[in-house]
Protein backbone atom coordinates (compact mmCIF):
# COMPACT_ATOMS: atom_id res chain seq x y z
CA UNK A 1 0.00 0.00 0.00
CA UNK A 2 2.34 2.37 0.52
CA UNK A 3 4.59 1.38 -2.59
CA UNK A 4 1.44 2.54 -4.27
CA UNK A 5 0.86 5.59 -2.69
CA UNK A 6 4.39 6.61 -3.39
CA UNK A 7 4.08 5.91 -7.18
CA UNK A 8 0.68 7.67 -7.25
CA UNK A 9 2.22 10.57 -5.51
CA UNK A 10 4.68 10.72 -8.59
CA UNK A 11 2.53 10.61 -11.41
CA UNK A 12 0.33 13.47 -9.69
CA UNK A 13 3.76 15.59 -9.28
CA UNK A 14 5.08 14.85 -12.54
CA UNK A 15 2.00 17.30 -14.40
CA UNK A 16 2.45 19.45 -11.73
CA UNK A 17 6.11 20.36 -11.93
CA UNK A 18 5.30 20.68 -15.65
CA UNK A 19 2.48 23.51 -15.43
CA UNK A 20 5.12 25.21 -12.83
CA UNK A 21 7.51 26.12 -15.11
CA UNK A 22 4.81 26.82 -18.05
CA UNK A 23 3.22 29.79 -15.39
CA UNK A 24 6.48 31.09 -14.92
CA UNK A 25 7.55 34.55 -16.32
CA UNK A 26 9.72 34.98 -19.14
CA UNK A 27 13.14 35.86 -17.79
CA UNK A 28 12.58 33.25 -14.54
CA UNK A 29 12.10 30.67 -17.72
CA UNK A 30 14.90 31.73 -19.47
CA UNK A 31 16.89 31.55 -16.22
CA UNK A 32 15.30 27.71 -15.65
CA UNK A 33 16.19 27.05 -19.23
CA UNK A 34 19.68 27.29 -19.47
CA UNK A 35 20.07 25.72 -16.08
CA UNK A 36 18.08 22.59 -17.45
CA UNK A 37 20.66 22.87 -20.38
CA UNK A 38 23.64 23.02 -18.49
CA UNK A 39 22.59 20.34 -16.43
CA UNK A 40 22.91 18.47 -19.72
CA UNK A 41 18.65 18.04 -20.62
CA UNK A 42 18.51 20.07 -23.73
CA UNK A 43 15.90 19.13 -24.68
CA UNK A 44 13.68 20.00 -22.03
CA UNK A 45 15.49 23.51 -22.30
CA UNK A 46 14.42 24.23 -26.05
CA UNK A 47 10.47 23.49 -25.08
CA UNK A 48 11.01 26.11 -22.40
CA UNK A 49 12.79 28.26 -24.84
CA UNK A 50 10.37 27.91 -27.98
CA UNK A 51 7.47 28.61 -25.15
CA UNK A 52 9.06 32.36 -24.64
CA UNK A 53 9.49 32.32 -28.27
CA UNK A 54 5.77 31.93 -28.79
CA UNK A 55 5.12 34.55 -26.30
CA UNK A 56 8.24 37.05 -27.38
CA UNK A 57 9.21 36.36 -30.85
CA UNK A 58 11.53 39.54 -30.81
CA UNK A 59 13.42 37.83 -27.55
CA UNK A 60 16.94 37.93 -28.72
CA UNK A 61 19.16 36.26 -26.10
CA UNK A 62 16.42 33.49 -25.80
CA UNK A 63 16.75 32.55 -29.56
CA UNK A 64 20.19 33.05 -29.71
CA UNK A 65 20.42 30.68 -26.34
CA UNK A 66 18.29 28.32 -28.44
CA UNK A 67 20.64 27.87 -31.14
CA UNK A 68 23.55 27.29 -28.58
CA UNK A 69 21.56 24.56 -27.99
CA UNK A 70 21.44 23.47 -31.48
CA UNK A 71 25.54 23.76 -31.82
CA UNK A 72 26.32 21.93 -28.72
CA UNK A 73 24.55 18.93 -30.26
CA UNK A 74 26.05 19.38 -33.32
CA UNK A 75 22.53 20.24 -35.37
CA UNK A 76 24.09 22.91 -37.53
CA UNK A 77 20.61 23.77 -39.79
CA UNK A 78 18.98 24.13 -36.95
CA UNK A 79 21.46 26.42 -35.45
CA UNK A 80 21.88 28.69 -38.44
CA UNK A 81 18.54 29.11 -38.95
CA UNK A 82 17.71 30.59 -35.54
CA UNK A 83 20.62 32.86 -35.73
CA UNK A 84 19.81 34.29 -39.64
CA UNK A 85 16.49 34.79 -37.60
CA UNK A 86 18.58 36.99 -35.48
CA UNK A 87 20.79 38.50 -37.82
CA UNK A 88 18.00 39.66 -39.86
CA UNK A 89 17.01 42.25 -37.40
CA UNK A 90 20.30 42.85 -35.69
CA UNK A 91 23.10 42.30 -39.03
CA UNK A 92 25.97 43.48 -36.37
CA UNK A 93 24.71 41.47 -33.06
CA UNK A 94 28.06 40.50 -31.26
CA UNK A 95 26.84 37.09 -29.72
CA UNK A 96 25.12 35.74 -32.95
CA UNK A 97 27.78 36.48 -35.41
CA UNK A 98 30.61 34.76 -32.87
CA UNK A 99 27.77 31.90 -32.28
CA UNK A 100 27.41 31.54 -36.40
CA UNK A 101 31.32 31.83 -36.78
CA UNK A 102 31.72 28.78 -34.55
CA UNK A 103 28.89 27.18 -36.69
CA UNK A 104 30.37 27.46 -39.86
CA UNK A 105 33.57 26.60 -38.97
CA UNK A 106 32.29 23.31 -37.34
CA UNK A 107 30.55 22.58 -40.04
CA UNK A 108 33.61 22.91 -42.24
CA UNK A 109 32.13 26.03 -44.22
CA UNK A 110 35.66 27.96 -43.66
CA UNK A 111 34.76 30.84 -46.21
CA UNK A 112 31.71 31.84 -44.63
CA UNK A 113 33.40 31.49 -41.16
CA UNK A 114 35.91 34.19 -42.52
CA UNK A 115 33.23 36.76 -44.13
CA UNK A 116 31.31 36.44 -40.45
CA UNK A 117 34.52 37.28 -38.67
CA UNK A 118 35.42 40.17 -41.06
CA UNK A 119 31.60 41.13 -40.65
CA UNK A 120 32.61 41.66 -37.26
CA UNK A 121 35.35 43.65 -37.84
CA UNK A 122 33.80 45.73 -39.70
CA UNK A 123 31.34 46.69 -36.80
CA UNK A 124 33.93 46.78 -34.34
CA UNK A 125 37.53 46.82 -35.64
CA UNK A 126 39.27 46.95 -32.32
CA UNK A 127 37.49 43.22 -31.43
CA UNK A 128 40.04 41.21 -29.93
CA UNK A 129 37.59 38.03 -30.28
CA UNK A 130 36.57 38.32 -33.88
CA UNK A 131 40.42 39.60 -34.85
CA UNK A 132 41.34 36.00 -33.24
CA UNK A 133 38.74 34.16 -34.85
CA UNK A 134 39.63 35.62 -38.43
CA UNK A 135 43.08 34.70 -37.49
CA UNK A 136 42.42 30.83 -36.72
CA UNK A 137 39.82 30.54 -40.05
CA UNK A 138 42.77 32.08 -41.99
CA UNK A 139 45.32 29.57 -40.74
CA UNK A 140 43.07 26.76 -41.80
CA UNK A 141 42.23 27.94 -45.20
CA UNK A 142 46.27 28.25 -45.25
CA UNK A 143 46.63 32.16 -45.45
CA UNK A 144 49.10 32.00 -42.85
CA UNK A 145 50.89 35.53 -43.71
CA UNK A 146 47.29 36.93 -44.08
CA UNK A 147 46.31 35.30 -40.33
CA UNK A 148 49.81 37.09 -38.97
CA UNK A 149 48.74 40.30 -39.70
CA UNK A 150 45.44 40.20 -38.30
CA UNK A 151 47.19 38.28 -34.64
CA UNK A 152 49.70 41.12 -35.16
CA UNK A 153 47.04 44.07 -34.42
CA UNK A 154 45.39 41.57 -31.96
CA UNK A 155 48.67 41.47 -29.71
CA UNK A 156 49.22 45.14 -30.36
CA UNK A 157 45.98 45.51 -28.71
CA UNK A 158 46.67 43.05 -25.64
CA UNK A 159 49.86 41.79 -25.78
CA UNK A 160 48.32 39.00 -22.90
CA UNK A 161 46.47 37.66 -25.21
CA UNK A 162 47.42 33.82 -24.76
CA UNK A 163 45.47 32.44 -27.25
CA UNK A 164 46.72 34.84 -29.98
CA UNK A 165 50.75 34.58 -29.13
CA UNK A 166 50.64 30.96 -29.05
CA UNK A 167 48.69 31.28 -32.72
CA UNK A 168 51.22 33.61 -33.85
CA UNK A 169 54.27 31.15 -32.35
CA UNK A 170 52.56 27.82 -34.11
CA UNK A 171 52.94 29.95 -37.29
CA UNK A 172 56.09 31.06 -37.06
CA UNK A 173 56.80 27.57 -36.58
CA UNK A 174 54.88 26.66 -39.55
CA UNK A 175 57.22 29.16 -41.34
CA UNK A 176 59.91 27.31 -41.03
CA UNK A 177 59.83 25.15 -44.04
CA UNK A 178 63.40 23.58 -43.72
CA UNK A 179 64.01 20.34 -41.58
CA UNK A 180 66.86 17.85 -40.71
CA UNK A 181 65.90 14.85 -39.07
CA UNK A 182 67.37 11.54 -37.02
CA UNK A 183 65.41 8.49 -36.56
CA UNK A 184 66.60 4.93 -34.66
CA UNK A 185 64.68 2.11 -34.00
CA UNK A 186 64.87 -1.63 -33.31
CA UNK A 187 62.62 -5.08 -34.00
CA UNK A 188 62.63 -7.68 -31.01
CA UNK A 189 61.85 -11.13 -31.89
CA UNK A 190 60.26 -13.65 -29.40
CA UNK A 191 62.39 -16.35 -31.24
CA UNK A 192 65.04 -17.67 -33.86
CA UNK A 193 66.11 -13.59 -34.86
CA UNK A 194 68.36 -11.50 -33.02
CA UNK A 195 67.31 -7.84 -32.68
CA UNK A 196 67.11 -6.00 -35.96
CA UNK A 197 68.49 -2.51 -35.81
CA UNK A 198 67.44 0.46 -38.40
CA UNK A 199 68.28 4.28 -39.02
CA UNK A 200 67.91 7.37 -40.87
CA UNK A 201 69.75 10.58 -41.26
CA UNK A 202 67.19 13.03 -43.77
CA UNK A 203 67.10 16.53 -44.71
CA UNK A 204 64.41 18.09 -46.14
CA UNK A 205 63.54 21.41 -47.71
CA UNK A 206 60.36 22.95 -49.12
CA UNK A 207 59.69 25.70 -51.58
CA UNK A 208 57.03 27.37 -53.74
CA UNK A 209 56.93 24.37 -55.91
CA UNK A 210 57.05 21.33 -53.45
CA UNK A 211 59.23 19.40 -51.00
CA UNK A 212 62.49 17.55 -51.55
CA UNK A 213 63.83 15.06 -49.71
CA UNK A 214 66.95 12.97 -49.26
CA UNK A 215 67.85 10.61 -46.78
CA UNK A 216 70.46 7.55 -45.83
CA UNK A 217 69.06 4.84 -44.40
CA UNK A 218 70.65 2.10 -41.95
CA UNK A 219 70.19 -1.43 -41.01
CA UNK A 220 71.74 -4.11 -38.87
CA UNK A 221 70.10 -7.57 -39.46
CA UNK A 222 71.06 -10.98 -39.94
CA UNK A 223 74.68 -10.42 -38.97
CA UNK A 224 74.93 -8.25 -42.33
CA UNK A 225 74.84 -3.96 -41.73
CA UNK A 226 73.53 -2.22 -44.94
CA UNK A 227 72.88 1.56 -45.80
CA UNK A 228 70.46 3.04 -48.57
CA UNK A 229 70.47 6.40 -50.57
CA UNK A 230 67.24 7.35 -51.25
CA UNK A 231 65.33 10.96 -52.72
CA UNK A 232 62.22 12.09 -52.53
CA UNK A 233 59.96 14.88 -54.13
CA UNK A 234 56.49 15.89 -53.32
CA UNK A 235 55.93 18.36 -56.13
CA UNK A 236 52.78 20.87 -56.34
CA UNK A 237 50.57 19.82 -59.39
CA UNK A 238 47.50 22.76 -58.89
CA UNK A 239 45.60 23.81 -56.00
CA UNK A 240 44.29 20.47 -55.72
CA UNK A 241 47.00 18.31 -56.64
CA UNK A 242 50.35 16.57 -55.49
CA UNK A 243 52.48 14.32 -56.38
CA UNK A 244 54.94 11.94 -54.81
CA UNK A 245 58.29 10.42 -56.99
CA UNK A 246 60.80 8.40 -54.73
CA UNK A 247 64.40 6.97 -55.89
CA UNK A 248 66.28 4.62 -54.15
CA UNK A 249 69.56 2.58 -54.48
CA UNK A 250 71.51 0.60 -52.48
CA UNK A 251 74.96 -1.99 -52.87
CA UNK A 252 73.68 -4.18 -49.84
CA UNK A 253 71.69 -7.30 -49.87
CA UNK A 254 69.24 -5.94 -46.74
CA UNK A 255 67.76 -3.23 -49.10
CA UNK A 256 66.45 -3.14 -53.00
CA UNK A 257 69.36 -2.55 -55.54
CA UNK A 258 66.75 -0.11 -57.07
CA UNK A 259 63.97 1.08 -55.46
CA UNK A 260 61.01 3.44 -57.60
CA UNK A 261 58.19 4.84 -56.56
CA UNK A 262 54.93 7.30 -57.95
CA UNK A 263 52.03 8.46 -56.71
CA UNK A 264 49.15 11.32 -57.22
CA UNK A 265 47.61 12.99 -54.38
CA UNK A 266 43.87 14.73 -55.64
CA UNK A 267 42.09 16.57 -52.91
CA UNK A 268 38.31 16.07 -52.85
CA UNK A 269 35.37 18.33 -51.78
CA UNK A 270 34.22 17.48 -47.93
CA UNK A 271 37.55 17.30 -46.53
CA UNK A 272 38.18 13.66 -48.19
CA UNK A 273 41.70 12.74 -49.98
CA UNK A 274 42.50 10.14 -52.97
CA UNK A 275 45.58 8.91 -54.62
CA UNK A 276 46.77 6.06 -56.87
CA UNK A 277 50.70 5.05 -57.55
CA UNK A 278 52.62 2.30 -57.65
CA UNK A 279 56.42 1.22 -55.98
CA UNK A 280 58.89 -0.43 -58.34
CA UNK A 281 61.45 -2.59 -56.55
CA UNK A 282 64.95 -4.65 -58.06
CA UNK A 283 66.87 -6.98 -56.21
CA UNK A 284 70.36 -8.05 -55.93
CA UNK A 285 69.89 -11.69 -57.28
CA UNK A 286 67.90 -10.30 -60.48
CA UNK A 287 64.15 -10.43 -59.05
CA UNK A 288 61.94 -7.60 -59.17
CA UNK A 289 58.30 -6.64 -57.46
CA UNK A 290 55.63 -4.48 -58.82
CA UNK A 291 53.46 -2.74 -55.93
CA UNK A 292 49.82 -1.05 -56.91
CA UNK A 293 48.81 0.88 -54.23
CA UNK A 294 46.63 4.23 -53.72
CA UNK A 295 44.77 5.72 -50.53
CA UNK A 296 41.50 6.95 -49.05
CA UNK A 297 41.26 9.70 -46.46
CA UNK A 298 39.13 11.89 -44.70
CA UNK A 299 39.62 14.80 -43.00
CA UNK A 300 36.96 15.37 -39.91
CA UNK A 301 37.58 18.33 -37.57
CA UNK A 302 40.97 16.78 -35.44
CA UNK A 303 41.25 13.74 -36.63
CA UNK A 304 42.40 11.56 -39.99
CA UNK A 305 40.96 7.96 -41.33
CA UNK A 306 43.02 6.93 -43.60
CA UNK A 307 42.85 3.47 -45.79
CA UNK A 308 45.96 2.27 -48.11
CA UNK A 309 45.89 -1.12 -49.72
CA UNK A 310 48.51 -2.96 -51.90
CA UNK A 311 48.49 -5.21 -54.66
CA UNK A 312 51.84 -7.29 -54.85
CA UNK A 313 53.08 -9.23 -58.08
CA UNK A 314 56.23 -11.04 -58.20
CA UNK A 315 57.14 -13.64 -60.61
CA UNK A 316 53.33 -14.26 -61.59
CA UNK A 317 52.16 -14.34 -58.28
CA UNK A 318 49.83 -11.39 -56.60
CA UNK A 319 49.51 -10.74 -52.73
CA UNK A 320 47.69 -8.32 -50.68
CA UNK A 321 47.87 -6.36 -48.20
CA UNK A 322 46.68 -3.09 -46.39
CA UNK A 323 46.69 -0.79 -43.66
CA UNK A 324 44.48 1.27 -41.83
CA UNK A 325 45.23 4.79 -39.97
CA UNK A 326 43.75 7.01 -37.78
CA UNK A 327 45.20 10.35 -36.00
CA UNK A 328 44.22 12.55 -33.68
CA UNK A 329 45.92 15.69 -34.27
CA UNK A 330 46.30 17.85 -30.78
CA UNK A 331 47.31 21.15 -31.87
CA UNK A 332 48.41 21.28 -35.74
CA UNK A 333 50.07 18.89 -38.37
CA UNK A 334 53.04 18.50 -36.43
CA UNK A 335 51.39 17.51 -32.93
CA UNK A 336 49.40 14.40 -32.93
CA UNK A 337 49.02 10.52 -31.56
CA UNK A 338 47.73 8.02 -34.07
CA UNK A 339 46.96 4.19 -34.11
CA UNK A 340 47.42 2.18 -37.60
CA UNK A 341 46.93 -1.70 -37.94
CA UNK A 342 47.01 -4.32 -40.85
CA UNK A 343 47.45 -6.97 -42.53
CA UNK A 344 49.36 -8.72 -45.15
CA UNK A 345 52.87 -8.39 -45.30
CA UNK A 346 54.16 -4.78 -45.88
CA UNK A 347 56.30 -4.50 -49.10
CA UNK A 348 57.95 -0.97 -47.30
CA UNK A 349 58.73 -2.92 -44.57
CA UNK A 350 62.32 -4.09 -43.71
CA UNK A 351 61.27 -7.56 -41.34
CA UNK A 352 62.08 -9.35 -44.28
CA UNK A 353 62.44 -12.83 -42.94
CA UNK A 354 64.57 -15.25 -44.67
CA UNK A 355 68.01 -16.81 -43.67
CA UNK A 356 70.19 -14.46 -45.27
CA UNK A 357 68.40 -11.05 -45.33
CA UNK A 358 67.21 -11.15 -48.93
CA UNK A 359 63.73 -10.38 -50.10
CA UNK A 360 62.22 -13.56 -52.27
CA UNK A 361 58.99 -13.69 -53.81
CA UNK A 362 57.57 -16.23 -51.07
CA UNK A 363 58.01 -13.27 -48.45
CA UNK A 364 55.02 -11.16 -49.79
CA UNK A 365 52.74 -14.35 -49.57
CA UNK A 366 53.36 -14.36 -45.83
CA UNK A 367 50.98 -13.77 -43.47
CA UNK A 368 50.99 -11.06 -41.26
CA UNK A 369 48.88 -9.02 -38.68
CA UNK A 370 50.26 -5.89 -37.18
CA UNK A 371 48.86 -2.93 -34.61
CA UNK A 372 51.21 -0.23 -34.13
CA UNK A 373 51.01 3.57 -32.04
CA UNK A 374 52.67 6.90 -32.97
CA UNK A 375 53.16 10.01 -31.39
CA UNK A 376 54.83 13.58 -32.50
CA UNK A 377 55.57 16.26 -30.39
CA UNK A 378 56.84 19.99 -30.78
CA UNK A 379 59.49 21.19 -28.47
CA UNK A 380 60.65 24.37 -27.84
CA UNK A 381 59.21 25.99 -30.93
CA UNK A 382 61.36 24.26 -33.42
CA UNK A 383 62.59 21.07 -32.55
CA UNK A 384 59.44 17.82 -32.85
CA UNK A 385 59.95 14.68 -31.15
CA UNK A 386 58.16 11.49 -32.34
CA UNK A 387 58.12 7.96 -30.51
CA UNK A 388 56.41 4.41 -33.03
CA UNK A 389 55.93 1.27 -31.13
CA UNK A 390 53.88 -1.46 -32.28
CA UNK A 391 53.49 -5.36 -32.47
CA UNK A 392 53.65 -7.32 -35.35
CA UNK A 393 52.29 -11.62 -35.67
CA UNK A 394 54.37 -12.81 -38.98
CA UNK A 395 54.89 -16.12 -40.72
CA UNK A 396 57.88 -17.32 -40.95
CA UNK A 397 59.15 -17.39 -44.56
CA UNK A 398 61.17 -20.88 -43.70
CA UNK A 399 58.11 -22.58 -41.81
CA UNK A 400 54.76 -21.90 -43.23
CA UNK A 401 52.31 -22.06 -40.78
CA UNK A 402 54.47 -20.98 -37.85
CA UNK A 403 54.81 -17.41 -36.36
CA UNK A 404 56.87 -15.23 -34.99
CA UNK A 405 55.92 -11.98 -33.10
CA UNK A 406 57.91 -8.60 -33.40
CA UNK A 407 58.13 -6.21 -31.13
CA UNK A 408 58.98 -2.73 -32.87
CA UNK A 409 59.90 0.88 -31.27
CA UNK A 410 61.77 3.65 -33.35
CA UNK A 411 62.53 7.43 -31.60
CA UNK A 412 63.53 10.21 -33.37
CA UNK A 413 64.00 14.13 -33.56
CA UNK A 414 63.49 16.85 -36.30
CA UNK A 415 65.30 20.35 -36.21
CA UNK A 416 62.86 23.17 -37.87
CA UNK A 417 65.09 26.07 -39.46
Amino acid sequence: MKISFVLLLLLVSIPVWSQDWKQMNDDDLFALARKTAFDGDREQSREMLRLILQRIPEYVEVRTFLARTYYWDQNYTEARQELNTVLAKLPTDREALNLLFDVELADEKKDVALELAEIGLRSNPMSEEFLYKKAVVLVQLGRNEDAALDLARLILLNPAHSQGVKLMTDIRSAGLKNAVSMQYGADLFSRTYRTAQYGAVQLMRSGTLGTGIIRVNYSNRFSSTGFQAETDAYPKIGRAMYGYFNYGYSGSVLFPSHRLGSEIFLKLPRSLETSVGMRYMYFADGHSVAIYTGSFSLYHKNYLFSFRPFVISSKGSTSFSSVVNVRRYLRDGDNYIGISGGAGFSPDDGRIQSSNGLSSDAVYQLKTQRVWFNWQKTVRKSFITLMNIGVVRQELSFSVGDYVWITNFSVGIKKLY
